[in-house]
């Protein structure tokens, strides 16, 4: 059955903005994906409530030079929302069982990740409040600091 469904991709660079719009073409989404520019934290809560998968996808670029960030896909667990990330992001590891991997730069990877997310979790899913409380619990930024020190300490 077919999948109707719109991409928002908001914050980005204006380099990396020309990356997503290539995968946006090599996806064939062109018709269904939106770009917004960066926007405060603050503002990002009604998408929230609004989305039913999350997409967290770093570019090669930003890997590279900073390593893979997990807040994005930590704030969509948190917000019960499965996500869609780039295989090799080494934090979504630990959070494999909340969504679905793929590899980003090749040809329809966009596309078989939705597809693939609806088929698993259906439209509308949310995670249990317990599960999001863990999320929350575990991996606040508070506690990746604690054990980062209490590595360190240890040495």
């Amino acid at each position: 059955s077919k999948i109707i469904y719109k991409l928002l991709i908001i914050g980005f660079s204006e380099r990396d903005f020309l990356v997503f719009k290539s995968l946006v073409d090599s996806n064939g989404l062109n018709d269904r994906v939106v770009f917004m520019k960066r926007i405060e934290f603050y503002k990002l809560i009604p998408f929230f409530s609004a989305i039913d998968l999350g997409i967290s996808f770093d570019l090669p670029s930003r890997t590279k030079s900073v390593g893979n960030s997990g807040q994005k896909v930590k704030q969509y667990i948190s917000a019960g929302i499965p996500v869609i990330s780039c295989a090799g992001q080494k934090l979504f590891d630990s959070f494999s069982n909340y969504g679905i991997k793929v590899d980003c730069l090749q040809d329809k990877m966009i596309s078989f990740g939705v597809h693939s997310a609806v088929k698993k979790y259906g439209i509308g899913f949310r995670f249990s409040s317990s599960t999001r409380n863990n999320i929350m619990q575990s991996y606040s930024i508070e506690k990746i600091n604690d054990k980062r020190l209490s590595l360190w300490f240890n040495l």
